[in-house]
């Protein structure tokens, strides 16, 4: 545990002294400290939900005592560790003080064991919170497993050492059991008939050893009443409770007629797999993707679907989708999952592709069914199609489809058809002479971008100057496009990399006329996933010539509230740099100090909405002071931004605020020119 985490102590003591002694102990030690002092049981009541890591007890209050603060604590499912302050230390007070559940009984005089046994104790609580959180994950995620291993309708079994050890119902009916626990410890080689049983023991005792690439293989399947089918196995390593296994999918070659299964699985009209069992792959998919599995889903739409509806009915219409569906299952790789997903359109599960290569293969798909001639209803037809590609990620199925829809809409919104589109969340539309949307990468090259300076004005008397740096487009008439209506398009840190190079080539420049200055950098969510970022940031500031510490690179609060983990790491890697790192927009979301202990941040801007209520009589001064102070206790510096008037400076400086910045000072500038003697 590092000095610089916040402790959040209920102190439930006789004075307020003896409150504020123990405050400033542990501030003196180097503990940045939020406290409380409980005057009643109400009063711990109505704070019980903050956040509390420890509570410390002297025994002496007149209306609530230890116990009764315990009883509070059960009552409310709350883990906070008591320590409890006495004159007397002997062995019967110390055993007393822990039969009313303090976790120590410490001499109110002995401070370092006060500090050392608040430490220990905080350390601990905080470790059985992650625990908790660990275990609940851990449950849900298992739950989700279990519940997709039954609902599947593939039979999947897991296997260890040539033993089954876990099967679902779809594989206990496929070879004709009722019992599911009839597969424990039941051999695989039980299931394959006698012809095919040493070509099987042959290839298992390969694929274990690694010796093949193969993992499928046709076989003949003995059932319970010794009747035989055909069948063929896939399988893949896995783990169950811990221990490493293989996991066998088992899949029925069915005659013409089919099964109930297999009917329930497949289209009619197009022999493809049906829209249900697509989305049942889809999720699996989906929760796979987040141990590193590459994933896309294709939505086939046929093009002009409206005129061969009038053109040659629904009849025609349905010999198209099955003409298509033929002409692409040729295309399809083995495991990919191709599906009737509507009336004029299809579904293409993809794996292990990346997003560029299923694009890519979508263009071919598309320029397939160009070429190609149909027969339709004794008709020569020739159609296109449009094919959306949504990646997958851990998210919900539905959203998936959505996205991959999406992106054939906005096909049809250029006008276009006989095209494949990766779907962005919102396009940006950067016209040219020719009218079409250009990407970020052609507004960089032709020179669309321009960097803003504003200042940053301390209130403590730090005499550095300080900007932040703005980033705008201009469109064909020169007129500015704000960062809102063209970041979201942003899938990478190109332009983020950009920014970094012409903000400290400026910067540069500007610090070679004796000006100690530093720049503030905002950068977007991709480079907070970019872990290649940091070490290319070194090597910018280097060939720059600049120190580590003139830049600041700033990351928006809703931006590190939804990659916590990833962000922390990021942060702590500009930090080993040296670099200086802030949190913008602070404040939006529910819990806001709960984000700053998880991130090293060296400056906190807080969200210009705090300061625009004030200037209109709409906010409360208290309001802001909190998130100033939890800041300060954080050991972090404040920035307000959204002065537009001196009337709130006095407000400003009262609440603890140590930089300011707003159109009152200057508007965003294109050099950094601000007179900081202005304001000395």
């Amino acid at each position: 545990m590092t000095t610089t985490e916040t402790y959040r102590l209920l102190i439930l003591v006789e004075s307020q002294n003896e409150a504020e002694r123990l405050i400033s102990l542990f501030r003196n030690a180097g503990h940045a400290v939020r406290a409380h002092r409980v005057t009643s049981e109400q009063d711990l009541q109505d704070h019980l939900n903050d956040h509390w890591d420890l509570m410390i007890c002297d025994g002496k209050h007149p209306d609530l005592d230890m116990a009764q603060a315990r009883q509070l604590f059960k009552s409310a499912e709350l883990d906070i560790p008591v320590l409890l302050l006495a004159e007397n230390v002997e062995t019967a007070a110390i055993l007393a003080g822990f039969e009313q559940g303090a976790q120590d009984v410490i001499h109110i005089d002995a401070d370092p064991h006060l500090l050392l046994a608040a430490q220990r104790e905080i350390f601990n609580a905080r470790e059985r919170s992650q625990k908790h959180s660990i275990e609940t994950e851990l449950s849900e995620a298992t739950q989700r497993a279990e519940q997709l291993l039954g609902d599947s309708q593939d039979a999947i079994a897991y296997v260890a050492d040539g033993m089954h050890i876990e099967a679902n119902e779809a594989y206990s009916q496929i070879f004709g059991y009722e019992d599911q626990e009839e597969f424990e410890c039941l051999p695989i080689i039980d299931l394959v008939a006698a012809k095919d049983q040493d070509r099987f023991k042959a290839f298992l005792r390969h694929y274990s050893k690694g010796e093949t690439d193969q993992a499928e293989l046709g076989f003949v399947g003995l059932r319970n009443d010794d009747t035989e089918f055909n069948a063929y196995m896939v399988l893949s390593p896995s783990s169950f409770d811990g221990e490493a296994c293989t996991q066998v999918l088992i899949r029925q070659e069915t005659d013409s007629a089919g099964s109930a299964a297999a009917t329930s699985t497949t289209d009619a009209l197009t022999g493809l797999y049906s829209r249900q069992y697509l989305l049942d792959q889809l999720a699996t998919s989906a929760i796979q993707t987040g141990s590193g599995v590459s994933a896309n889903l294709a939505f086939i739409s046929l093009d002009n679907s409206s005129h061969f509806l009038s053109s040659i009915g629904i009849s025609g219409c349905d010999a198209l989708i099955k003409d298509l569906a033929e002409l692409l299952a040729d295309q399809v790789i083995e495991g990919d999952c191709l599906a009737r997903f509507g009336d004029t359109g299809l579904a293409l599960l993809i794996h292990n592709k990346t997003p560029e290569e299923a694009l890519a293969f979508a263009h071919q798909c598309c320029k397939t069914v160009e070429e190609h001639i149909c027969e339709a209803l004794k008709q020569t037809v020739q159609y296109t199609v449009s094919i959306g590609i949504a990646p997958l990620s851990a998210r919900n199925v539905n959203e998936i489809v959505d996205q991959a829809y999406s992106a054939v809409l906005q096909i049809r919104e250029q006008d276009n058809n006989n095209d494949a589109e990766i779907y962005v969340a919102k396009a940006v539309q950067i016209a040219d002479g020719g009218g079409a949307a250009a990407s970020l990468e052609e507004a960089i090259e032709q020179n669309q971008f321009r960097l803003l300076f504003q200042p940053i004005i301390s209130l403590r008397g730090d005499s550095r100057e300080h900007y932040e740096v703005s980033l705008r487009m201009l469109d064909e008439h020169d007129k500015e496009i704000p960062p809102s209506e063209f970041l979201a398009s942003a899938t990478d840190t190109k332009l983020d990399r950009w920014v970094i190079l012409e903000a400290t080539k400026m910067l540069s420049l500007h610090r070679s006329d004796d000006h100690d200055t530093r720049i503030i950098i905002n950068l977007t969510a991709n480079a907070l996933l970019d872990k290649g970022l940091p070490p290319w940031i070194n090597v910018a500031m280097k060939a720059a010539s600049l120190p580590v510490d003139s830049v600041v690179f700033q990351f928006s609060e809703v931006d590190i509230s939804k990659h916590l983990k990833v962000a922390k790491e990021a942060t702590q890697a500009l930090n080993d740099l040296g670099c200086k790192v802030s949190m913008g927009q602070f404040g939006r979301t529910v819990d806001p100090i709960k984000t700053l202990k998880h991130v090293s941040v060296d400056y906190v801007k807080v969200d210009g909405s705090f300061t625009l209520d004030l200037q209109e009589n709409q906010g409360d001064p208290q309001v802001l002071k909190a998130l100033i102070n939890s800041i300060a206790e954080n050991n972090m510096l404040s920035i307000v931004p959204c002065v537009e008037n001196a009337g709130v400076l006095a407000t400003l400086w009262q609440v603890g605020v140590n930089y300011i910045q707003g159109h009152y000072l200057q508007s965003p500038s294109p050099s950094m020119d601000y007179e900081f003697t202005e304001i000395a």
